[in-house]
């Protein structure tokens, strides 16, 4: 009898000791640990973010990043301490401003190699902004797109071709860049339906009216 006492005192114990950090677990919600302050503060500080894009896009060394976000963090200043009582086209003039001067303190950092990424990443977004125009009007179906994109890519290397050619003077450049221009949209008008040829010559016939004016 004692035996069985003892026996039923001891699977209570361990089943009070099994509940009770469940029942503590439940009392508290289950809530999880909170991030640490340090965490939180850097992931909402927009002068880091904007650092770290720039050096996971340019691969900065130490010199630089340190260079960069002081660089950063006095636009941030400059552009808190602006007039609160600047109208909204104003502000937007002068934070533009202070922009376009902070990104040039920035590529004046850059090595020779991280300015060629700069390139290839503004010419990609030039042939986006292109590719997503005529997808616009032209509604292109994916075969079409694939085309284009490659169309537009190909031009983009013959124009840095252009460019680069130190024989050719400032006419003879702009001929080859304006020959270069027509031949990319004979390429892309071949591969049009006659609908989306419709479309394009409504197009260029809403586009000659408003140059006269």
């Amino acid at each position: 009898m004692k035996t069985k006492l003892a026996l039923l005192s001891l699977v209570t114990g361990l089943a009070m000791a099994l509940v009770a950090p469940l029942a503590t677990a439940q009392a508290s919600g289950g809530t999880k640990p909170k991030k640490p302050a340090a965490a939180a503060s850097a992931k909402a500080d927009p002068v880091q973010k904007r650092l770290d894009q720039f050096v996971s896009t340019y691969q900065l060394d130490a010199a630089q990043q340190a260079k960069v976000k002081a660089i950063l963090t006095d636009e941030a200043a400059a552009i808190k301490a602006l007039d609160a009582d600047l109208d909204k086209a104003e502000r937007k003039k002068q934070v533009d401003a202070l922009r376009k001067e902070t990104n040039a303190k920035i590529v004046a950092l850059f090595t020779p190699a991280q300015l060629e990424i700069r390139e290839q990443r503004r010419v990609a977004d030039d042939n986006k902004k292109r590719l997503d125009q005529l997808i616009k009007d032209y509604q292109l179906d994916g075969a079409q797109q694939a085309k284009v994109k490659t169309i537009l890519g190909e031009q983009a290397a013959a124009r840095k071709a252009i460019d680069a050619d130190d024989s050719l003077d400032k006419a003879a450049r702009a001929k080859k860049v304006r020959a270069l221009g027509t031949e990319t949209g004979k390429k892309i008008t071949a591969l049009l339906t006659p609908e989306q040829l419709e479309i394009q010559k409504k197009l260029r016939e809403e586009r000659a009216a408003r140059n006269k004016k």
